[in-house]
C-alpha cells in the first residue's frame, strides 16, 4: 500500500493527482494510492512544527553562512550564479498549454532554441507601447481637458453676464408696461366715478319726481273720495274705497320714505340666559375648558385617533376639598397646562375634578406619566389628597362616554384603595377581539 501526503497542496501541481481536501474529509484514493492533501496542515500544530522544523534546519544554517554546501543542500540547488542546475523546472507545469494573446498593444513570440542540454521553447508577449509614449498621450489628454474646461467657464461667465443685461432690459420694459396699465386703470376708475355720479344724480331726480307724483296722486284721491262721500252713491263709494286702497299702496311704496326710514336691529342672543351655556370656551379662573364642551372634544379626539391608528389616554384628577378659585387649584391648573402642552385638551369636571387628554400615549406610558404628575401635584397642594383615574382607547373603537365612564370607575377604585391613589382601567385585547368577532357573527 502507498500513501501520498501533500501538506502544501496545489491542484494538479507538484503532485499531478493531488486535489486539496479538508480536515473533515482529508483522504481519497487515486489508482489505489491513498492521498492526504489537507492544505497548510502544519499550521494546525504550529508550535510543535516550529520546534521540529527548527531542529531540522539549524544544522544547515552554518553551511549557508560559510558558503560550503553539503550533499543535502547541493542536491536541492536549482539555480546557481544564473545557471540552471535542474532543467526539470523548465518543464513545470507540464500540463499547461500556451495560448497567445491577440492585442494591438502586444506582440507574441514563439521560438525554439537548441542548446547543449537540449531544445527549449521560448514563449513571450512583448508590449509595443513604450512607457514614455504612455505619459505623452496622458499629457496631451490632460491639456485637451484643461482647454475644454477653460472654454466652458468662459462661456458660463458670458452667458451669466448677457442674462443679467437681458433681465435688466426686460425689467425696465415690464415696469413701463405696468405703469401704462396703472394709468389706464386710473382713467377707467375716473370714468366709472363720473358715470356713478351721473347715475346717482339721475336717481335723485327720479326719486324727487316720484315723490311729487305720489303727493299729487294722494291729493287727487282725497278729492275724489270727498266727492263720492257727498253724493252717497253706493257705486261711487266702492270706487272711492278702491282709490283709497291704491293711495295707501302708493304711500307704502314711496321710494323717498323707503330710503329715509332707519332700520333698527337687535343683536341676536345666542343663549336665553347665562345659565344655558358658559361664556367663552375656557373658565377665566382656571384657564380650563368648560365641562359642557368635554364630551364633544373627547369624541373628536377619539375619531382622530382611530383614523390615525394611535392611542389616546384620558386622565381624571380629583382634588377633594379644594375649590376651583383657590390658589392651590390655580397652581395645579398652570402645572397641568405645562405638562399636557395643549390647553384645549384640559377641562373642568364635576365639582372637584380636572380632565386631561394625552394623544399617542398607551396605558403603561400613562401610568408612568401619572406617577410623576401625582408627586408634583401633592407638593403643590401641600400634601393634601389627590386621586387619578386613567383609561385608554387601546385599539378599540370606543365612544367618549364609555372612555369617560371607565376613567370615572378607575377614580372610584383609587379613592377607595388607600395604597393606590392611581388606578388605570386595563382592556383585555383578546377578549375585545372575541367580542367583536361575536358581534360580527350575530349581525351576519
Amino acid at each position: 500500500n502507498s500513501m501520498i501526503i501533500d501538506v502544501s497542496c496545489d491542484k494538479n501541481g507538484g503532485i499531478e493527482s493531488s486535489v486539496p481536501t479538508t480536515i473533515e474529509n482529508p483522504v481519497f484514493y487515486v489508482d489505489g494510492i491513498l492521498h492526504y492533501a489537507v492544505d497548510h496542515t502544519p499550521t494546525i500544530f504550529h508550535r510543535t512544527f516550529t520546534w521540529d522544523n527548527s531542529e531540522l534546519l539549524c544544522p544547515y544554517i552554518n553551511e549557508f553562512i560559510e558558503g560550503e554546501l553539503g550533499e543535502v543542500l547541493s542536491g536541492a540547488l536549482i539555480i546557481e550564479k544564473g545557471i540552471i542546475k535542474d532543467v526539470e523546472i523548465l518543464k513545470y507545469p507540464s500540463n499547461v498549454e500556451y495560448s497567445s494573446t491577440s492585442s494591438n498593444l502586444t506582440k507574441s513570440y514563439d521560438k525554439l532554441i537548441q542548446t547543449d542540454i537540449g531544445k527549449f521553447r521560448v514563449l513571450a508577449n512583448v508590449y509595443l507601447l513604450k512607457p514614455g509614449s504612455i505619459f505623452y498621450y496622458a499629457k496631451i489628454s490632460f491639456l485637451i481637458i484643461l482647454i475644454v474646461t477653460i472654454i466652458t467657464i468662459v462661456l458660463i461667465i458670458y452667458l451669466n453676464l448677457s442674462n443679467s443685461q437681458t433681465s435688466e432690459v426686460e425689467s425696465e420694459k415690464s415696469q413701463a408696461f405696468v405703469n401704462k396699465i396703472n394709468e389706464m386703470n386710473q382713467e377707467i376708475v375716473e370714468k366709472n366715478t363720473d358715470i356713478q355720479n351721473e347715475v346717482k344724480a339721475s336717481n335723485v331726480e327720479s326719486v324727487i319726481f316720484d315723490s311729487e307724483k305720489s303727493e299729487t296722486s294722494k291729493e287727487e284721491a282725497q278729492e275724489t273720495a270727498s266727492k263720492s262721500v257727498t253724493e252717497n252713491d253706493p257705486i261711487k263709494d266702492k270706487k272711492t274705497e278702491e282709490i283709497k286702497e291704491e293711495a295707501k299702496k302708493e304711500e307704502l311704496s314711496e321710494p323717498v320714505e323707503k330710503v329715509q326710514l332707519p332700520i333698527e336691529e337687535k343683536p341676536m342672543e345666542l343663549y336665553n340666559s347665562e345659565e344655558d351655556s358658559p361664556s367663552g370656551l375656557f373658565n377665566p379662573v382656571t384657564g380650563f375648558g368648560w365641562e359642557s364642551y368635554l364630551l364633544t372634544r373627547l369624541e373628536s379626539e377619539i375619531n382622530r385617533a382611530i383614523a390615525s391608528e394611535i392611542d389616546l389616554s384620558l386622565f381624571i384628577i380629583q382634588l377633594p376639598g379644594l375649590t376651583r378659585d383657590s390658589e392651590m387649584v390655580k397652581n395645579v391648573c398652570n402645572y397641568l397646562t405645562i405638562q399636557f402642552q395643549f390647553k384645549d385638551l384640559l377641562f373642568e369636571y364635576k365639582d372637584d375634578c380636572l380632565v386631561a387628554m394625552k394623544i399617542s400615549m398607551n396605558l403603561d406610558e400613562a401610568l408612568n406619566f401619572a406617577d410623576k404628575i401625582y408627586a408634583d401635584i401633592r407638593n403643590i397642594i401641600d400634601g393634601n389628597n389627590c386621586y387619578i383615574g386613567i383609561s385608554t382607547r387601546s385599539i378599540r373603537m370606543v365612544s367618549g362616554e364609555r372612555l369617560l365612564h371607565e376613567s370615572d370607575e378607575a377614580l372610584v377604585h383609587a379613592h377607595d384603595d388607600p395604597e393606590s391613589p392611581i388606578i388605570a382601567f386595563r382592556v383585555d385585547a383578546e377578549k375585545y377581539r372575541q367580542f367583536l368577532e361575536q358581534n360580527k357573527g350575530n349581525e351576519q
